[in-house]
């Protein structure tokens, strides 16, 4: 059996702080990552929440009453959608409200702080039509 030689003694000692490293910026990328997934999901809950409202408060009761048609009156709907996000505390990132007779989509953006520096846009879009079945 051959003695190994002295130069090889202790190279792997080099190479742990080095992988120790990698691996904790990988798991602060993976935490900054999913910081900024859970802000993307909580912006898209609050854009579909406020879409929804939107279509059930903003009924044109006039239009219900004379002859019986679903119609988003958009003054109302567009109200209903500031009340939404001003519930959730999210008004400063509405970006646009679109309203026509059936439809209303509402588009949300805002930059969050990541946890390990830095920050990121995120945004979503909550689109919410009338069924009248």
């Amino acid at each position: 059996m051959r003695a190994r030689p002295r130069s090889d003694r202790g190279s792997a000692l080099f190479l742990f702080p080095v992988g120790l490293v990698i691996v904790l910026m990988l798991g602060a990328i993976v935490v900054d990552f999913g910081h900024a997934h859970l802000a993307r999901r909580e912006l898209s809950d609050a854009a579909s929440a406020a879409a929804n409202d939107a279509v059930t408060y903003g009924l044109d009761q006039q239009t219900l009453r004379a002859d019986g048609a679903y119609r988003l009156d958009p003054t109302l709907a567009r109200a209903a959608v500031t009340t939404s996000l001003d519930r959730q505390g999210l008004s400063s990132a509405l970006t646009s409200v679109v309203v026509d007779t059936q439809a209303v989509e509402v588009h949300l953006q805002r930059r969050v702080d990541l946890p390990f520096g830095g920050s990121m846009t995120v945004a979503s879009t909550g689109r919410a039509t009338v069924k009248t079945d």
